[in-house]
């Protein structure tokens, strides 16, 4: 299980997760990005050592936001998490969320896009949200209509 509960310990480390959504999205060339986003100390009880870190910045907080949007798999911030719907209402309904359609860069050109993102809840208690982010859900989509 990759969430920190009293008493359990944490048998996979951020690394290895970071590695393996990395290779999601080289396996997976319809993907635009892939991520996770815990709750302060969630994952692996570690944002303090983390703090101040190029990689997951002031709070430590586990939040990898893996893309393709420059052509180039990189890893960036999340932003909006705080206030944005694609985190809150999971976080509140614990339940499946997709998005409206956005754009967003890809290649240097404004790309509509639809989120599908997940909560991750253990015995009731909400951990955080997976999702991703692919053209291929947006033709679905329209096919589904």
């Amino acid at each position: 299980m990759a969430v920190k509960q009293p008493g359990n310990t944490l048998k996979i480390s951020r690394e290895q997760v970071n590695a393996m959504m990395k290779q999601v999205l080289i396996e997976n060339p319809q993907y635009i990005g892939v991520w996770t986003l815990w709750e302060p100390n969630a994952f692996d009880g570690q944002d303090s050592r983390y703090a101040n870190t190029k990689e997951y910045g002031k709070s430590g907080r586990y939040f990898p936001y893996w893309n393709r949007g420059t052509g180039v798999i990189s890893v960036e911030p999340i932003v909006d998490f705080d206030t944005g719907d694609w985190y809150q209402v999971p976080k509140s309904t614990k339940r499946e969320y997709v998005t409206d359609l956005y754009t967003y860069p890809v290649m240097g050109k404004a790309v509509l896009m639809i989120s599908v993102v997940a909560p991750i809840v253990v015995n009731d208690v909400f951990y955080g949200v997976a999702g991703e982010t692919s053209l291929w859900i947006f033709f679905r989509k329209l096919q589904i209509g």
